[in-house]
Order: structure tokens, then sequence, then C-alpha cells
């Protein structure tokens, strides 16, 4: 996950000057996931690192964000917003996912301060992984225009199917997700 390249690397991705500009963390439903998502319960952020993957996020550095805390959930250890600090000061000045540490830093303090509250960590995955699902047809759409501009005739339909399991093995995976994340409850407090 941490590359050693050089950090100040013109390669690398960052949010445009103007990307989102109107968009306050507080609006994002990305950031307000990954914010209830580091004040989760374990239980329940085991449950939505188990189901949502970086490539969920339409921001890439949220998705890195993302991964560092599904490591962190994965290796059961706390995953609040001091650890996932700690864990993007422990790559110094290298590059995580192709961002720039500091720019990773300044995210995790607006996805921290953006005001949702872990309990609610369940409804924002499925909502993060709705808008993911939404995106996939849209670049399907977009793949399919392209094969048939440029795909020989003879392969038009197989190309298209190939896109439709694809849009098949989403929608599976969603309706899982639905399920799964309706049934998770933060856990009970002990008297």
């Amino acid at each position: 996950m941490v590359n050693t390249a050089a950090a100040r690397s013109t390669d690398m991705c960052e949010p445009s000057k103007d990307a989102d500009a109107d968009l306050r963390p507080t609006d994002d439903v990305e950031a307000l996931g990954l914010c209830a998502l580091v004040w989760a319960a374990p239980e329940i952020a085991r449950g939505i690192v188990d189901i949502l993957v970086p490539n969920d996020f339409e921001r890439s550095w949220y998705g890195s964000l993302f991964g560092i805390i599904a490591g962190l959930v994965r290796a059961e250890r706390p995953h609040g917003a001091r650890m996932v600090s700690s864990a993007l000061a422990r790559a110094g000045d290298a590059v995580v996912d192709g961002h720039r540490v500091e720019m990773l830093t300044r995210s995790l303090t607006d996805i921290t301060t953006a005001g949702s509250l872990g309990y609610e960590a369940n409804y924002y995955a499925l909502e993060i992984l709705a808008q993911s699902y939404r995106r996939g047809y849209v670049a399907s759409a977009q793949a399919l225009t392209q094969i048939a501009e440029e795909v020989p005739t003879d392969e038009l339909f197989e190309r298209m199917c190939v896109l439709g399991r694809e849009r098949r093995a989403a929608r599976e995976r969603f309706e899982g997700a639905k399920t799964a994340l309706s049934k998770m409850k933060e856990p009970e407090k002990a008297p």
C-alpha cells in the first residue's frame, strides 16, 4: 500500500482545486460513511470492511483511507481517527496508493469531523455501495458504446454479454450487502 516514490511526484492522484468544490464533507456520503466507520464499534466495522472495497469510493483518496481503516479492523486493532493518523505518520514522506500522505491527513481531518455517528455506519456503507453500483452501470454503458464503435461485428454480442455478467455479479453483491447491512446492529452496552 505504501509506495516509496517521492511525495511530490506530479503523477500522484490529488483532488483538483475545483473538484467537488461545493461538496463539503458534511454533505458527502463517502466522507460521512468514513466518519461513521472510524467511530463505529469493532463488530460493525468488521461487517462493513467485509462488504466494501476501496474501489467502491468515487474519490480515490477516500478509498485509500478506507483501505487503511480496513487493514486496522482486519488486524483487530483500534480503527479510530488517531490510529489511522498514526498509520499515515508511519508512511512518512512516502506515497500511499498514489496520494501524498499530507493530503490524506487533511482528508482524514475532514472525515473525522464530518458529523456522522458510529451507529450510522451501516447505512452510509449501503449508500456508498449503491452509488458505486450505479457508477458501474454508467461505466458499462460507456464501454458498450466504445465496443459498438470499435469491436468487430462478430464479437459484439459476446462483449455485451461479458458486461451483462459483470452487472449481474454487481447486483448479487449489492443485494447480499443490503441484507447483511440491514441486519447489523450496534452491540448492546453492558450495564
